[in-house]
């Protein structure tokens, strides 16, 4: 299942979950709005994606999540993701660059 833009409005956060546990202490927060922003908290907040978004869905229930923050001088990302599941609690499973593949599951 590919969420649609519709779906992925909120506030997502990154937790550790079998197979996605890394010990490493970082904490992933992906809101999606107007814009998306993905940044992770270790001390402070670290903005790694901001940008307008689309989701392009791909072979067997993979997704793509496209941050383009081109507009914000910022670079133009891709983020393979999998696994979404529309019952509560929302979630996907999604690929963060140089920090491995995370769980996220949406905010109620």
């Amino acid at each position: 299942m590919v969420p649609t833009k519709e779906e992925l409005i909120g506030t997502w956060i990154s937790k550790d979950f079998p197979n996605y546990h890394y010990k490493d202490g970082l904490e992933f927060t992906f809101h999606f709005g107007k814009y998306a922003t993905l940044y992770c908290s270790k001390g402070k907040n670290m903005v790694i994606a901001e940008g307008i978004y689309e989701v392009e869905e791909m072979e067997k229930e993979n997704f793509n999540i496209i941050v383009d923050g081109r507009i914000i001088d910022l670079q133009k990302i891709i983020f393979n993701s999998k696994l979404y599941t529309k019952q509560k609690p929302q979630c996907f499973v999604m690929l963060v660059p140089e920090k491995g593949a995370r769980y996220f599951e949406k905010l109620q």
